[in-house]
């Protein structure tokens, strides 16, 4: 039996904090919340968890919390961990233990990134199918560094050093997106991929900064007219986008809103009580607080209305 009221985390020294009670009753030192927090159980190696570093955590529609560490993916069932591992006798296993991103998508299949390609995981036989991209065309990565939903349904991939990808889950094939193919893009080292609601793709890199494109209704993608020669080059390492359908940017040099209605960049510094300009991650909450990781600095949490940067 899954318990369903169990929430995970992880803190800064790689262990698992499992929160009894809801994730927006969350309450940290400096931060306030409708309601307080509860129990909290910490688990570790020492309890069943593979590996002390989690990479990326997905949840899926049974209540199974998934995380991806460098030693295997783990699914936690609110009591203990089951852990799945390469195993080379067995091709429906996972190709590699090194496990970098996950998702469920709009189907409820949870999707597994990993330095040797896309996997999905089939819960009704408990294995993996494998799909490698340098199979389909010579000179690509098999190194997916991370996954994300397409507009349409499908998938798109960042491809370690060789640009990003759209997959297409009917036919089970990649569409490749790099310098040479795409008019407009500075560089192949994109570490994630964003479609937004409104059909603009946002390309975050490893570090040449922000990158915008437009989806037409065939799929076709093309340099967009947004103008980002203001933007600071640097690592990308989340992009947002939130319920007024603006985008968010974490970044290695700051954090910055792109206001839809005005078409404009902002510059926010929020960081008031710790020295790193690192953001790290953004996730917005049911009561609509978007809530923020800095480096070093924990985590803030932005109250905002429509017309607030």
């Amino acid at each position: 039996m899954i318990n369903r009221s169990r929430i995970v985390e992880k803190n800064d020294a790689g262990m698992l904090t499992i929160v009894f009670g809801l994730l927006l009753g969350l309450t940290l030192p400096g931060l306030t919340y409708g309601q307080g927090l509860g129990r909290i159980t910490r688990y570790s190696i020492q309890n069943g968890l593979s590996f002390g570093v989690v990479n990326s955590i997905a949840q899926d529609n049974k209540g199974f919390v998934w995380f991806a560490t460098g030693d295997g993916l783990n699914r936690f069932d609110g009591y203990s961990f089951k852990v799945f591992r390469h195993n080379p006798e067995d091709k429906s296993s996972l190709s590699g233990n090194y496990v970098k991103s996950l998702l469920k998508d709009r189907d409820g299949t949870i999707w597994v990134s990993s330095r040797s390609g896309l996997h999905a995981f089939v819960a009704a036989k408990e294995n993996f199918v494998h799909f490698v991209p340098s199979r389909q065309k010579h000179g690509i990565s098999d190194d997916v560094s991370d996954i994300s939903h397409a507009g349409n349904g499908d998938l798109w991939v960042s491809l370690n050093g060789s640009g990003f990808a759209a997959f297409n889950k009917k036919s089970k094939k990649f569409q490749y997106y790099d310098q040479a193919t795409l008019p407009g893009l500075r560089t192949n080292s994109i570490l994630n991929v964003y479609e937004d609601s409104r059909g603009l793709l946002w390309l975050g890199t490893r570090d040449s900064g922000i990158e915008v494109f437009e989806i037409d209704n065939n799929r076709k993608v093309k340099k967009s007219a947004i103008d980002i020669s203001l933007l600071p080059k640097g690592r990308i390492n989340q992009i947002y986008e939130d319920h007024f359908h603006n985008i968010w940017i974490a970044s290695g040099k700051g954090l910055f809103l792109y206001k839809r209605n005005e078409a404009k960049f902002y510059t926010l510094h929020i960081n008031t009580f710790h020295d790193s300009n690192i953001y790290l991650s953004l996730v917005e909450n049911r009561s609509g607080k978007l809530l923020v990781g800095v480096q070093d600095g924990g985590v803030y949490s932005l109250d905002r209305t429509a017309d607030s940067p």
